[in-house]
């Protein structure tokens, strides 16, 4: 497997992007317009959260899964997977927020959001596969007014073992939707699983972006299109990226869209809630 690295200027960008995530399920983007003291900023400020003894009155709502999932209630990974080793944030726009972590936060959603709603434009007009050249409601109309898009702010406490901070599969909550957004750090890398069981490193020089193909949109492909099995790596030691949280933006279409004969969106995203145990 060859990951595509896309450098967001080029001309061709469009084309490269979603050839390479219908091909892998992943496609890497570099020179992207989210920026890097941004995503630093956020670590640095969501780990003093995180560490701090506030954080336990913004706990979850079941009903609208914003707030703050405590490790107990963060198996949201397959039974294979280490789970419950992390503690995460579900950021909406709509949802409670510290009001000093907000702005930031806000900015971070807006510019992630928008990004990802071009991303989603492009592989409506240059994906490969069949399936979504002949959907019923083009990419982009599904979702143009979704409030259901989410920031997730993950955070891992020290003492994994083996480096590794998170096996993510491909049942795990972070790609219960149409595209994963994830900023990376040079320090921590991100692995890939080919189909082999080999794992495979993401390029991650000049603090790229990786996105990932969703269930959603493997469902809405007809499975054309697959989800990644992926996962994060530790900071080396002496990096000087002490701080291990990462900052997934998950793109949803609105409740009512229709994936497949089986679900809507809002179907599936109960039933899979259901089956880790948030509903």
């Amino acid at each position: 497997m060859a990951f595509q690295v896309v450098d967001y200027r080029a001309t061709d960008a469009a084309e490269q992007f979603a050839q390479s995530l219908c091909r892998t399920g992943v496609s890497v983007l570099t020179h992207h317009p989210i920026p890097a003291d941004l995503v630093l900023a956020i670590h640095q400020s969501w780990s003093r959260f995180f560490r701090g003894g506030e954080k336990g009155r913004y706990r979850f709502n079941g009903r609208g899964q914003d707030g703050y999932f405590p490790a107990r209630c963060s198996n949201v990974d397959s039974p294979a997977s280490r789970a419950g080793l992390k503690e995460y944030f579900h950021f909406y726009p709509w949802g409670q927020c510290p009001p000093e972590l907000r702005t930031e936060l806000s900015h971070y959603f807006a510019q992630a959001g928008q990004l990802a709603a071009e991303l989603v434009e492009w592989l409506q007009h240059w994906s490969p596969a069949r399936r979504i050249q002949s959907l019923s409601e083009p990419l982009p109309q599904m979702i143009h007014a979704s409030d259901k898009s989410l920031l997730r702010v993950q955070y891992w406490s020290s003492g994994h073992e083996d480096g590794i901070l998170d096996v993510a599969s491909t049942v795990a909550e972070a790609n219960i939707n149409l595209l994963t957004l994830l900023p990376t750090t040079q320090a921590r890398g991100v692995q890939i699983q080919d189909q082999q069981g080999q794992w495979l490193d993401v390029p991650s020089q000049g603090d790229p972006l990786i996105v990932y193909a969703g269930e959603m949109l493997q469902e809405l492909s007809g499975g054309e299109l697959r989800v990644p099995v992926h996962r994060v790596l530790a900071a080396s030691a002496g990096t000087g990226d002490s701080e291990p949280i990462a900052l997934p933006f998950m793109l949803q279409p609105r409740p009512e869209v229709r994936l497949s004969d089986r679900y809507t969106a809002e179907s599936y995203l109960n039933e899979r809630r259901l089956q880790l145990g948030q509903l």
